[in-house]
């Protein structure tokens, strides 16, 4: 192969590996692979479709026939001596995409007409990963809720089943690639996970952990007891938030007025620990309300507005209550902190309002309840 050949080899084997890490933190992550060996294409290590110019990665299902791309894709693209990338909407001789699709580029900002519909935003840099993660975070969210919202029948999140097919035929060619090449593609082996140290009250510590930025944090597990005072989602999880840029929830029970409002207070910590100069993507994974589902989606989306102020992009997915047993959150800085109760551990409010042990966290009388940090990895 020539240089750039096994340049774009190499991109495709980095962005396989980086989304598959991903969707450990976030299985809802679904994308498109390459579904056949055409030009023997896989048997040279080309997961995603293109050829040696180009790849692309589809996040959604639809298709321009005419130009044969995705509709809507992240592309890595040879231009100007060395590889880009950049977010592609196409939908040529499909108008009713072009009313869906042009409106979308001119939402995001920073699209470009480049053809008749045909629609580019262009990272800066080469730094492939960095500007994929930057479409994660920014883009994918709002393409994805538009998606939804639009209701039009061309273009739809990618489904399991074609993700698993794509995945079981990817791995077949990489497993293949192993086996002739006499060298295994090493994974990082996850750390085994040990029985937590349970500590009852707040007086002891469980024992320390390093965690990613160096500091010094508690692994293990943490009880507490029935009308309890001195909590509050800063003491709990502040700490723990640092470094973190991909953050996942998920509860089964974030539907009536309180308990999203115990997920607001927790964008308020998240807001006062993250780096001010870093963005952070907030996914919830959780229950629809049959009763309020309307006015669920409608607090949800005004979380939205309220959080990309402060640099935090919030997004949702409502799942069966029969597939949503477990509270957690799981942060890409290395940390999962399982939750027994989720956010919602104060006693409701008996006052008027006006006094401060109802206003301020650490004044409320809290829930029996149990949280256990586990140390992920480094």
């Amino acid at each position: 192969m020539e240089q750039k050949e096994l340049e774009l080899v190499a991109i495709h084997e980095h962005l396989y590996t980086y989304l598959m890490k991903r969707r450990e933190c976030d299985p809802s992550l679904l994308f498109s692979m390459r579904k056949r060996n055409d030009q023997k294409r896989l048997a040279q290590g080309y997961w995603f479709i293109g050829n040696g110019n180009y790849l692309q990665v589809p996040f959604w299902s639809g298709t321009d026939g005419i130009r044969k791309i995705a509709n809507i894709a992240f592309v890595v693209i040879w231009r100007e001596g060395a590889w880009r990338s950049l977010v592609n909407f196409s939908c040529k001789e499909q108008d009713e995409l072009d009313g869906f699709l042009g409106p979308l580029a001119a939402s995001l900002g920073g699209f470009t007409k480049t053809q008749e519909h045909l629609w580019e935003k262009s990272y800066e840099g080469t730094d492939i990963i960095a500007n994929l993660e930057a479409f994660l975070l920014h883009d994918r969210p709002m393409i994805h809720r538009a998606v939804i919202k639009s209701k039009q029948k061309h273009i739809l999140p990618i489904s399991k089943r074609v993700f698993r097919e794509d995945l079981q035929t990817v791995l077949h060619y990489r497993d293949r690639a192993e086996e002739l090449s006499g060298s295994e593609l090493q994974e990082t082996p996850a750390d085994p996970v040990q029985a937590p140290e349970v500590i009852t009250g707040r007086g002891e510590s469980p024992k320390q952990a390093e965690n990613s930025r160096g500091s010094s944090l508690p692994e293990g597990q943490v009880c507490f007891a029935e009308g309890e005072r001195g909590v509050s989602y800063d003491t709990l999880f502040g700490e723990y938030l640092r470094g973190a840029v991909n953050i996942f929830i998920t509860d089964p029970y974030i539907r009536s007025h309180e308990q999203i409002m115990n997920l607001m207070a927790f964008f308020e910590t998240l807001a006062r620990y993250k780096d001010q100069q870093t963005d952070v993507a907030v996914h919830l994974v959780t229950v629809r309300d049959d009763l309020y589902q309307i006015k669920q989606q409608e607090l949800f989306e005004q979380m939205v507005e309220a959080a990309v102020h402060a640099g935090m992009y919030f997004t949702w997915e409502f799942k069966d209550a029969h597939a949503v047993h477990a509270r957690h959150i799981v942060l890409d800085n290395g940390w999962k902190i399982l939750l027994d109760r989720g956010l919602d551990i104060f006693r409701p409010r008996r006052g008027s309002g006006y006094s401060l042990a109802d206003r301020l966290q650490e004044g409320k009388q809290c829930k029996p309840f149990e949280i256990t940090y586990i140390r992920r990895y480094a």
